[in-house]
């Protein structure tokens, strides 16, 4: 069995890198320099074409699918422009039967939908309008609140969870059907957030019950239930600083970026849910590190914060077994590998400085 993974990286440039990481030597090489779409800040893998990739260019509200050999090297397959009424894609998913993509745009703050084939290609060469879903949103008391900002798409029990930075809240919302089939139906939403909180990313707990929420302009997380009717209201269950305490006096200058869930690596175990800070004027950026036993609850891990990580962190990623943790810079450039010890604590195993602006890593 190979001890070796491959990652796939977006940046803020326009560049995908490929990179390998080696468990048993602990070593990260670069193994591929693609210059393809400007600001690939998302890339996302079919769940069974395993060489099939899809990426954006954020800035030009443009969607590929691609494929990948074994160093990273990427060919584009297809290219599709963003409607008029859809621009800066940052977020998307497969839809439960992977027949479309389904993407986030925070600028113009909307849903929208880009079909696929039977074989994973773009059946059209732009998103289709009358598949788009726009927040009803209502201005909130903060400048960065004044309209919709849709985050991400995260597909969850054949629905469609919406965070919305603009809004406020986070969306549950799904596929029409019947006479509803060419639009989106608003089943309702998770509240409970205060004024600039700023929903960026959410990750649902196992148990489909709660909602953990990472608030990009509060730094905070939240955790809330999630009803199992979408119509029920939702309930704030804890909320935790995603600041060290050495930047708690630089919230205002600060951002969160992600947040991922990882399960417990034995049975017994609790999980961990890892919180990206970024912005600090300390030129370097922590991730937050929590506990959660089997019910859900939150708490901070023994080790809270790994300080110093880089600066600017936008992408933290898991590889599938969950046992490695990588995040990267994107003003420090780097990557930097990390071994889960234990089920709730992180040590550094390898570092890679030579990749420049990352923002969205993804191992495949």
């Amino acid at each position: 069995m190979s001890t070796e993974h491959l990652l796939l990286l977006g940046t803020n440039i326009d560049k995908i890198y490929g990179v390998i990481f080696d468990e048993k030597a602990k070593t990260l090489r670069k193994t591929a320099e693609n210059e393809l779409a400007p600001k690939s800040s998302w890339i996302i893998q079919h769940p069974n074409i395993a060489d099939l990739i899809y990426f954006n260019a954020a800035g030009e509200s443009k969607l590929f699918a691609g494929t990948f050999d074994r160093h990273g090297k990427v060919t584009i397959l297809d290219e599709a422009q963003q409607s008029e009424e859809s621009k800066g894609p940052c977020h998307f998913a497969l839809a439960p039967d992977n027949s479309a993509l389904i993407v986030a745009n925070y600028h113009s703050g909307n849903i929208c939908m880009l079909p696929l084939n039977d074989n994973g290609r773009f059946m059209n060469a732009k998103t289709e309008p009358s598949l788009n879903f726009t927040p009803p949103h209502k201005p909130v008391d903060h400048p960065r609140q004044t309209e919709a900002h849709a985050h991400q798409i995260v597909v969850h029990d054949g629905r469609v969870l919406v965070p919305d930075l603009g809004s406020n809240k986070v969306w549950r919302i799904r596929p029409g059907h019947g006479d509803d089939q060419s639009r989106w139906v608003l089943e309702g939403a998770v509240e409970g957030f205060d004024v600039g909180d700023g929903p960026r990313h959410v990750v649902v707990h196992p148990n489909g019950r709660i909602l953990y929420v990472l608030n990009e302009i509060s730094s905070e997380l939240t955790a809330h239930t999630l009803p199992s009717d979408p119509s029920k209201p939702s309930e704030l269950l804890s909320r935790h600083t995603l600041l060290p305490p050495s930047d708690q006096g630089n919230g205002p200058k600060m951002k969160a970026s992600a947040l991922i869930y990882l399960p417990p690596l034995a049975p017994t175990g609790n999980a961990m849910l890892i919180g990206s800070n970024r912005d600090s004027p300390r030129g370097k950026d922590a991730l937050a590190v929590f506990s959660v036993d089997p019910e859900g609850r939150v708490e901070r891990a023994p080790t809270p914060w790994i300080e110093d990580v880089a600066q600017s962190l936008r992408g933290v990623a898991a590889d599938k077994s969950g046992r490695f943790v990588c995040a990267a810079g994107e003003e420090s450039g780097g990557l930097v590998v990390y071994e889960r010890v234990g089920n709730v604590e992180l040590r550094q195993v390898a570092r890679l400085d030579e990749v420049e602006k990352v923002i969205a890593p993804l191992w495949v």
